[in-house]
């Protein structure tokens, strides 16, 4: 697989992690049962798709990688913290 490829999946992979783990932590703390109960879940399948990956290919644990899942995560929390802001009221 291209570097670029690994950069984007892993960009786009984090991207999403970080965005329902920094929606589920609002979520936790403003005590919503009903998106706690939507992105637990979610959060925790991404987490184990993510560790699957880098765990079976080797081409998956490099430094291309790291920094696309870097900014992806970056980029989710931001985003996450905009969109929570107006969804949660």
């Amino acid at each position: 697989m291209k570097q670029r490829e690994i950069f984007a999946i892993m960009f786009l992979s984090d991207f999403l992690a970080i965005f329902i783990t920094c929606a589920n932590l609002r979520a936790v703390a403003q005590g919503s049962y009903f998106w706690t109960a939507i992105t637990e879940p979610t959060l925790a399948l991404g987490c184990f798709w993510i560790g699957k990956l880098m765990m079976d290919r080797e081409e998956w644990r490099t430094w291309i990688a790291g920094v696309g899942g870097a900014i992806g995560a970056t980029v989710g929390s931001l985003l996450s913290i905009y969109t929570t802001t107006h969804l949660y009221k």
